[in-house]
């Protein structure tokens, strides 16, 4: 059974469309490296044939406080402030991002389908360790189980990342009560649907 691809939230596809640039740049650039060896702001100043003297008056310090930010830079532990006076006084930019390795849509519904799977095992051991009869029904059904645990997830962002509702009896997990009402609405929809669509093949 094909089920119908999700709507994902708004805040997402927004991240993943502002980021696009970046996430081809960091595409381009993996395979390098995305932080020369001698660090930045030592390939740079030697780019510009600028001496560590230079870039001192210009940043309006002196010359061994140049020599002891390279090294921070390169140790990576430099500050982001203490870098962008140097780019600053080399006039470029700084250009500081949390670049996804794919998107945050897809990050965001792999790892709902994840959850829904996981939720999904954990119920169905309960089921067979309380005896329930519906077991066998149950586990025919699983892609619309998933598939509608996969959803509330999507819908409820604040339990997608909540790694302690899988480890937990889900049995005992309450919803907050601000959310419960729309996310259970939305489980029981896509599961009445599912099953309904089910039905008619039949």
């Amino acid at each position: 059974m094909k089920l119908p691809p999700f709507d994902m939230p708004q805040d997402a596809v927004a991240f993943d469309e502002e980021t696009k640039a970046l996430r081809r740049f960091a595409r381009a650039s993996s395979s390098k490296g995305s932080r020369p060896a001698e660090g930045w702001i030592t390939k740079l100043r030697h780019a510009l044939g600028m001496s560590a003297a230079q870039l001192a008056k210009r940043m309006g310090t002196h010359q061994p406080r140049i020599s002891e930010l390279e090294r921070q830079e390169r140790e990576g532990n430099i500050t982001l402030n203490k870098l962008d006076k140097a780019a600053q006084a080399m006039g470029c930019r700084l250009v500081y991002a949390l670049v996804p390795e794919t998107s945050v849509c897809a990050m965001r519904e792999e790892r709902a389908k994840w959850m829904g799977e996981k939720l999904f095992d954990k119920e169905l051991l309960e089921m067979v360790f309380k005896g329930d009869k519906s077991v066998a029904s149950y586990k025919r059904n699983k892609q619309m189980h998933i598939y509608a645990r996969q959803a509330v997830m999507l819908h409820s962002p604040v339990h997608l990342w909540n790694d302690a509702l899988i480890k937990a009896d889900v049995g005992d997990f309450v919803m907050p009560d601000d959310e419960r009402e729309e996310d259970v609405s939305v489980f029981d929809q896509l599961l009445d649907e599912a099953l309904e669509e089910e039905e008619k093949k039949k």
